[in-house]
């Protein structure tokens, strides 16, 4: 073999290796590349109670062709629905109730990746709650939350079906609702210089004026309170208030030291149940909550 020879043989192998590595790398390119497939019901949380998978899928643009047919209360249970996904028709919702549609309505924009895939698997969901009760317990009293977060939190639980969320609107920590009757309650009871439950609990366990220096904490006033009710009840959720009693009140109790058994500020936890002035305060709380 004579030197040009060599170069050559040299030259085509070192092509074919050339070769053999751009094939490599766009397989590799093509395996990190996620595929969009056609989207199936095992996305959807939480698991409809009855899924039946059929062949085909069914494309669409930018939004799914919709059928929605409303049928008498007697024919489904409440909040239930029936999911049709069909190949040429697009999609049919059946529903007895308007919790029922949007439920529906929510396991298709999760099976659709929130309108980013337009490819679905043709399939048909019968779902139906299996708990009456689908709660969220939100502690405000220890770590108070803006409206905003809270409706946050709403979006979430209608995303995923669920239908009560419980506020923990007092507590030692802090007391979180305007009542008229008793201003303490928001001026003094919802405020604390501590800015953490923790750091509060470890500590002297006081509160502080409402605008005072580093005062930490806040309330809902009654027109965010209506607010943040009927953003609910449009997702079909319904909004729990607790009023604690008759312990863990040291809060009411800082603001309202007569309605202790002691009658002074920091010493009792427990309402006074032999105080008829109790009741009266009770009363009135619960008929403004």
């Amino acid at each position: 073999m004579n030197h040009l020879n060599i170069v050559n043989f040299v030259c085509l192998q070192n092509f074919t290796i050339m070769k053999k590595c751009i094939l490599l790398s766009v397989l590799l390119i093509l395996l990190s590349v996620p595929l969009i497939m056609a989207q199936g019901p095992d996305v959807v949380i939480p698991v409809p109670a009855e899924v039946s998978v059929n062949k085909g899928t069914y494309r669409f643009r930018s939004q799914p062709e919709m059928c929605l047919v409303k049928v008498s209360e007697n024919a489904m249970p409440s909040e239930s629905y029936r999911l049709e996904i069909h190949r040429r028709k697009g999609v049919t919702i059946t529903f007895s109730d308007s919790a029922g549609r949007d439920y529906a309505l929510q396991t298709l924009n999760q099976m659709s990746s929130d309108g980013t895939i337009h490819e679905l698997q043709c399939c048909e969901i019968y779902d139906y709650p299996r708990f009456p009760y689908r709660g969220l317990h939100v502690d405000v009293s220890r770590h108070f939350r803006s409206v905003d977060f809270l409706k946050k939190q709403i979006d979430a639980m209608a995303m995923f079906k669920m239908n009560r969320m419980h506020i923990h609107l007092t507590d030692a920590a802090g007391w979180r609702l305007q009542i008229d009757a008793y201003p303490r309650l928001t001026q003094f009871a919802a405020w604390r210089p501590e800015h953490t439950w923790k750091e509060w609990w470890a500590g002297d366990r006081h509160y502080a004026e409402e605008g005072s220096k580093g005062a930490y904490g806040g309330y809902y006033t009654k027109e965010e309170m209506r607010d943040l009710v009927s953003y609910a009840r449009a997702r079909h959720i319904e909004i729990i208030p607790e009023i604690e009693m008759p312990s863990h009140s040291e809060e009411v109790l800082a603001a309202y030291p007569e309605l202790g058994c002691s009658g002074e500020a920091y010493r009792d936890s427990d309402f006074c149940v032999g105080n008829e002035e109790v009741f009266r305060f009770l009363e009135n709380v619960l008929d403004e909550v």
